[in-house]
């Protein structure tokens, strides 16, 4: 399991990723991703320019227009492109409450 320490770290790649190269059709959502092996998550909110306007650690699903749930280890091995998402998600390792249009957008600025 990766640690807690680093898996934020992680998210922080993910949210300079999605600043260098803003995601505008995600522009206002809150895109959450819930680690259950860490107990935690983080909230991602897009700012009307496509850039991160905020990234909180918490869950809402009431909040998030898609949750990602995954293990730390799965999100580990997406952001250091040791596997891909799509691949990922194919071997039942990554799920997702709410709409699936936004991880189609969002799962290639991970990996």
């Amino acid at each position: 399991m990766v640690s807690k320490a680093e898996t934020e770290k992680l998210i922080k790649q993910v949210c300079d990723r999605i600043d260098s190269i803003g995601v505008e059709k995600l522009a206002g959502k809150l895109m959450q991703f819930e680690f259950p092996d860490l107990g935690t998550g983080w909230l991602i909110k897009i700012a009307s320019d496509g850039t991160v306007e905020s990234c909180q650690e918490m869950i809402d699903k009431k909040l998030a227009y898609t949750t990602t749930i995954m293990d730390s280890d799965t999100f580990e091995k997406i952001i250091t492109r040791t596997a891909t998402p799509f691949d990922l998600f194919a071997a039942g390792k990554i799920k997702v409450e709410g709409t699936q249009e936004a991880l189609l957008l969002f799962l290639p600025i991970l990996g």
